[in-house]
């Protein structure tokens, strides 16, 4: 079951307005409680992983998948099979995916 939540992007208020909080579509989802010091980084981690949180686990999704079909298991039994190196093509897009989606999330960081 998926919930409904306020729709993307959420995005964080200035560190120098009161309260610091998150927003999204006008309306803020969350306010930030504790040490003054930490709320602006608190705010900003809540939006970076809310933002990217989609692109993250679809990436994650389909390494994992590779993984339980054993395709980083090398076989050299199989070598002889001719579309061995084609089968990696599709493992390396993944991967390059999920990297993409990680350099995205560190670039936002």
């Amino acid at each position: 079951m998926t919930a409904l939540h306020s729709p993307l992007p959420w995005r964080t208020h200035a560190a120098n307005e009161w309260p610091i909080y998150v927003s999204a579509d006008d309306y803020g989802v969350a306010m930030m409680d504790g040490p003054l010091e930490r709320r602006a980084g608190d705010a900003a981690l809540i939006v970076l992983a809310v933002n990217n949180h989609d692109r993250l686990v679809a990436a994650l999704k389909d390494v994992m998948a590779q993984f339980m079909d054993g395709a980083f298991v090398r076989n050299t039994a199989g070598d002889h099979e001719a579309n061995w190196a084609l089968k990696m093509v599709g493992i390396v897009r993944v991967l390059a995916e999920a990297d993409a989606a990680l350099a995205a999330v560190k670039a936002q960081a």
